[in-house]
């Protein structure tokens, strides 16, 4: 079963500001859903969302909106195979999708609620798994073709650090792309030559009928890469990912015709600062910070920070306790191999790996001498074999 993840603000219930939801989504407010290549880049994802979409974080104020208030939900979701894509659609998109009737006016106005943001190329191919299932099950539902793009025209995908031969997908989508990085480009000088050309460090066009915007960035496939403050094309991404909210929220359709003209700093040879993000955001009125409450938001974020850490420690200390005991009673292929198992040691020796363990050698020493394990008799702990049994 999948765990859908929301961010909240942090309190004594919520240390980390992730709250687990179960069941479905809230028909009535539209999402950003984070999707990263793996759980822990979907966790980093979500984190950063709040960032970018300027809404208040500890790291990085913004425009100071409380997040309890925000007409939005911030989710993501560790996904690890098929079934857990399958879950996701049908128990959660799906519903969400026809919460509000079956006819495709009222499908339109909920596929408007619904924002993604991704990362790299897997988080990417994530989400385009997610949007063929989603269509398959539309098509199931007797809508023609037309329909369903006329549906989809209204989800709204912002990706970063995915191939530009990715950029198909049947959401309004636009694609953050740094001509540097490899796994964007493969080697292939084109964009490069293309953002050279236009004699400017970033640049917005039309793929098919999706939105690439270039980038001249340090060329390392990461997220920081992408969200750094003080990387030009980082308002931009919050200017897209914002614009998309502020969108789900309105009563008007998203126009996926116009998105250079009607996103602040996407025309060519434009500006654009955070302080043009954020003067220009108000989210339907949400509410925002004041000097004394934000002292206090600050206070308890740092309080719920410490008691993480606290833990954390707990945790750690009980940990090099269990590894001291398995070190001394078992032997150094075992310590080895459960080492490797729970992550501490990377790219483990493959033959060590697949070296019996001391319970496979027990096992086999005791089959050796027709004696079957777990056969003490509480009275007399003398061991006994089968014959005996």
């Amino acid at each position: 079963m999948i765990t859908v993840y929301k961010k909240v603000e942090k309190n004594t219930k919520f240390l980390t500001g992730t709250e687990n939801i179960q069941g479905c989504l809230n028909k009535d407010k539209p999402f950003l859903l984070c999707i990263g290549h793996d759980n822990k880049s979907n966790f980093d994802l979500l984190q950063k969302s709040l960032i970018i979409s300027r809404v208040y974080n500890s790291n990085d104020n913004g425009t100071l909106f409380m997040l309890d208030d925000m007409p939005i939900d911030f989710i993501s979701c560790a996904l690890n195979d098929d079934k857990e894509y399958d879950e996701l659609v049908n128990n959660y998109l799906y519903p969400f999708l026809f919460a509000n009737g079956n006819n495709v006016d009222s499908i339109k106005a909920q596929a408007k609620k619904m924002n993604f943001l991704t990362f790299s190329a897997l988080g990417c191919e994530n989400y385009t798994n997610i949007e063929n299932k989603i269509n398959d099950l539309l098509e199931l539902n007797k809508l023609s073709s037309d329909d369903i793009d006329d549906i989809f025209s209204q989800v709204s995908l912002i990706s970063l650090g995915s191939p530009a031969k990715s950029s198909t997908n049947t959401a309004t989508s636009i694609y953050f792309i740094d001509v540097n990085d490899s796994s964007c480009t493969y080697g292939n000088n084109v964009l490069k030559a293309s953002l050279k050309a236009s004699n400017l460090n970033n640049v917005c066009g039309t793929l098919n009928k999706n939105y690439l915007y270039l980038f001249e960035g340090d060329g390392n496939n990461t997220l920081d890469n992408y969200v750094q403050i003080n990387n030009p094309v980082f308002s931009r991404i919050c200017s897209a990912v914002s614009y998309f909210l502020e969108n789900s929220i309105s009563d008007k359709e998203l126009d996926s015709t116009s998105l250079i003209s009607s996103i602040p700093g996407f025309e060519q040879g434009s500006s654009l600062t955070l302080e043009d993000v954020d003067k220009n955001l108000s989210y339907n009125g949400t509410k925002k910070y004041n000097n004394d409450s934000l002292s206090i938001r600050n206070e308890l974020d740092l309080a719920c920070n410490q008691i993480v850490s606290q833990q954390a420690n707990v945790l750690d200390q009980n940990l090099n306790r269990v590894l001291h005991e398995i070190k001394e009673r078992c032997s150094d292929t075992v310590y080895y191999q459960i080492l490797a198992s729970i992550g501490v040691i990377d790219n483990p020796d493959k033959t060590i790996m697949t070296k019996k363990t001391d319970r496979e050698i027990i096992s086999g020493i005791l089959d050796i001498f027709d004696i079957p394990t777990n056969n003490f008799d509480d009275d007399n702990p003398k061991m006994k074999t089968k014959k005996e049994l």
